[in-house]
This record gives structure tokens, C-alpha cells and sequence, in this order.
């Protein structure tokens, strides 16, 4: 027990790698002045090659690196400072299963590819134990071999970075130029032609070609403004998300009334608390109005790296409070929308969860929902929220769980994180701590 605790220990700042998704539980653990152009729904272009597990991961459990041939799979991953082995073979329907053997513990698994092979999500256990944990990772360098065709992705482009989204031939996407700009297109072979569209009333449209690896594209745009017409040249480089870095991106609404209050915020807190934490990057932001929330939520799209973004206000069960205002859950889908990066949305706030509000924002994003919502169905203790809230991020960040495994290990720790009434000469009252899966 000792070792898997120490093993569990030593996770989370590699856990913290994996973007797409949220992470799992760790609980034991084996070792310009030209215009601009930008991000849509729909899912990845499947890959016409079938992809493998040959390559560099960044997991759960550190990096590793695996060798395929047919269906025989081997490789080592470096966990804690020390080198382990992984071996093992496909079975029909494609899932890994494998063994591990670590300086000082051995055990057994099972990984499955993603459709376009960029990560894995999986189980493992201890030799001799009965309880299975996750082990997930994502391929190193982001695009692979085959998903060099894709147009998906962040770029850092001429008119600022874009992020795009590909479904078969079309291409759709935002880009941050005069405010969010947009555009959308169709894919031949390698050339992408769209129309963009942008806040200050330029529009026009471009061709662009990607590169041989995937990783850059160069064309040109011609704008419909005459003296735009001659156009100019639009090119950009894929970003690459640092492995295990990950943004806590804290909007807060000023919780003081008047002057001659002391300031007080969750935001400052929390970056002091996960100061600790080298791998998680804290951003803390006012809100004190809807434009506010707008201006900063659209510059999430063009992070590279997971965002857990938690917003900390008053609330009620049609929304959050801001400004003696609210804002609702459309408003705030239409915020976040193109927003891929986003793995967890969380609300500090009194009842929101306990409304509508959460399944609207999901049934507003449609195919963009890949995340869970989290927050409070009860009207919340300002300290006791902090308690529970600390205690839920570092559980995610610092124990490598899933929001929902967090969530469960934060009610069972803290009673006053639940829904039920009032036990025992309680002074906090429940909060209500729920989620809301995608």
C-alpha cells in the first residue's frame, strides 16, 4: 500500500498531460492591419490509414514508448525516475492488453485507441489486487502520422491564432483578429478553401495549402473591400500543447458591496494554493459585467493546453450574477462554444446547479459539449464553498481524478459537500456538490 501511495503521489503533475479529456482516478497508481480570418463544430476527420500504438506517449504515468509489429506490442515508460516495462498484444477488436513489470511492483491492463489515434484511455491493476484505476495517455507532438491530413487544431497564423475543426472535407473555425472572426470551407486533398468573416466588416475569402507533415499551411486572401481586393498572404504553424500544463482560468464577479469592505476573492486564493503545483497555470480575472465574462472566455479557444475554467459569483438557478445582472446559460454557451479545450466548467456559485442551467449549456453547444459541468444545487456558505472547492480542484489536479470520481471523493470526505439535511449539530449546510456529464 505504501508503494501505491507513493506512486499516486508522484502522478498527477504527468497526469496533467492529458488534454482532450478529463482526467481519471489515481487514486493507487502503477508506476496586424490586414484582415483576419476562424472555429466550428463537428468532430476530427477520421484518418484514412489506421493508426497504431507505435510512438511516444505522454501518459498517466509518464512517458512512454512503444514499438507494433502486427499485433504484438512491447515498450518501456519512465515513472517516477525509474525505467518499466510494458508488453502485450491486440486482441480482435483492437483493444491492448498488456502486462507491466516495475522495479518494485508488476501488474496487468488494458489500453484503447482513439478513431484518429492521437490517445488512449485504459485500466490497470496491481498483481494480486481486485480494483481496477485509469490509465490514459496522448500521443507526443500532437499530430500523428495519420492525421497529417487534418486541418484540426490550433495555429499561430498571420492574423492571429486560429482554431479549427474538421468533419470530412468541411473546415470551420475562429480566429483572433478585430475580435472573434470566423470561417468556414471545404477541403481538396490538401488545399483549404473557405470564406471568413470578421466583427469590424471585412470579409472575403482564401486558399490555403497544408504541409507534407501536417504541422504548417501557406496561401492567400483576397478581401471584397476594394482596396483590400489584391489580398495578401495567410500562413500558419500548428501549436503544440506543452506536455502536462494545464490553465485554471478563474472569472470572478468582486464579492464586496461596499468601500470600506476588505477585498476578498476564491481567485487569489487559488493561486496561491496551486502555486505548489508547477504544472497548473492560474488565471484570475474580474467580472463586472456580461461583456467581461465574453472578452475573457473568448480568449480560451487559443490556449493550447486543458482549461478548467471556474467561475465565482452569486448565482441562482437561471444563471450567474454579475453586475446586478444575469447571465444565462445561451449567453454563456454562446461564450464558450468553440472553446475545444475546455475539459471541466465549474460554477462557485449559489444554486445554478440545481436548475436547468447546466443542460441548457449543454443542449445549446450540441456536438461542442465534450465536457462536464460541475457546481452547487443549494444555497452555498462562502467559506464552506472554498472548502469544498479547494478540495475538489486538488483532488483533479493534484491526485490525477476524473471531475466526477473528485466529486464523489469530495462528498464522501466532506459531508457538508452532499445534499442532504443538516446531521449531528452540523454548522455548514450542504452545498450539493453535483455533475453533469456530456
Amino acid at each position: 500500500m505504501a508503494h501505491l501511495l507513493q506512486r499516486c503521489l508522484l502522478a498527477f503533475t504527468l497526469s496533467l498531460a492529458l488534454l482532450a479529456w478529463p482526467l481519471t482516478s489515481r487514486a493507487e497508481s502503477p508506476a496586424g492591419t490586414a484582415p483576419a480570418r476562424p472555429a466550428a463544430n463537428g468532430p476530427a476527420t477520421r484518418p484514412a490509414t489506421k493508426p497504431t500504438f507505435a510512438g511516444e506517449w505522454q501518459t498517466t504515468f509518464g512517458v512512454m514508448r512503444l514499438t507494433q509489429n502486427g499485433d504484438t506490442i512491447e515498450g518501456t515508460y519512465t515513472f517516477s525516475g525509474q525505467v518499466s516495462q510494458i508488453s502485450g498484444k491486440l486482441d480482435a477488436k483492437g483493444r491492448f492488453n498488456f502486462t507491466y513489470t516495475e522495479p518494485a511492483a508488476a501488474g496487468e491492463g488494458w489500453f484503447e485507441l482513439s478513431a484518429n489515434g492521437s490517445e488512449f484511455s485504459g485500466q490497470w491493476r496491481e498483481k494480486g489486487q481486485k480494483d481496477w484505476a485509469t490509465w490514459a495517455g496522448k500521443r507526443v507532438g500532437g499530430v500523428i502520422a495519420a492525421d497529417k491530413d487534418t486541418y484540426t487544431g490550433l495555429w499561430e497564423t498571420s492574423y492571429g491564432r486560429m482554431r479549427l475543426r474538421q468533419a470530412g472535407k468541411d473546415v470551420a473555425g475562429i480566429y483572433a483578429f478585430a475580435g472573434r472572426s470566423s470561417l468556414s470551407g471545404t477541403v481538396d486533398g490538401r488545399k483549404l478553401t473557405y470564406k471568413y468573416e470578421q466583427p469590424d466588416g471585412e470579409k472575403g475569402t482564401a486558399t490555403v495549402e497544408l504541409s507534407a507533415d501536417g504541422q504548417s499551411f501557406t496561401g492567400a486572401w483576397h478581401g471584397e473591400k476594394v482596396q483590400q481586393a489584391a489580398g495578401g498572404k495567410w500562413e500558419g504553424r500548428r501549436v503544440t500543447p506543452q506536455a502536462g500544463k494545464v490553465w485554471l482560468i478563474v472569472l470572478e464577479a468582486p464579492w464586496e458591496n461596499q468601500l470600506a469592505e476588505n477585498e476578498y476573492s476564491f481567485g487569489l486564493m487559488l493561486r496561491t494554493f496551486f502555486a505548489r503545483v508547477p504544472n497548473v497555470q492560474v488565471r484570475h480575472k474580474l467580472l463586472n459585467s456580461s461583456a467581461d465574462f465574453k472578452r475573457w472566455t473568448s480568449d480560451l479557444p487559443y490556449l493550447p493546453e486543458p482549461v478548467v475554467l471556474y467561475i465565482s459569483s452569486h448565482g441562482s438557478q437561471e444563471g450567474i450574477t454579475v453586475g446586478g445582472k444575469t447571465i444565462g446559460p445561451k449567453e454563456m454557451a454562446n461564450c464558450i462554444r468553440d472553446a475545444d479545450n475546455i475539459m471541466l466548467m465549474h460554477f462557485g456559485s449559489c444554486l445554478v446547479c440545481g436548475g436547468p442551467a447546466p443542460k441548457q449549456i449543454q443542449k445549446e453547444l450540441g456536438a461542442s459539449a465534450t465536457f462536464p459541468i460541475s457546481g452547487f444545487t443549494k444555497v452555498a456558505d462562502w467559506a464552506g464553498s472554498a472548502v469544498v472547492d479547494f478540495t475538489y480542484l486538488d483532488l483533479i489536479f493534484s491526485r490525477g481524478m476524473s471531475p466526477a470520481d473528485a466529486v464523489k471523493q469530495t462528498r464522501k470526505m466532506l459531508t457538508f459537500a452532499g445534499d442532504g439535511a443538516r446531521s449531528n449539530g452540523e454548522v455548514i449546510a450542504p452545498v450539493g456538490l453535483v455533475i453533469f456529464e456530456p
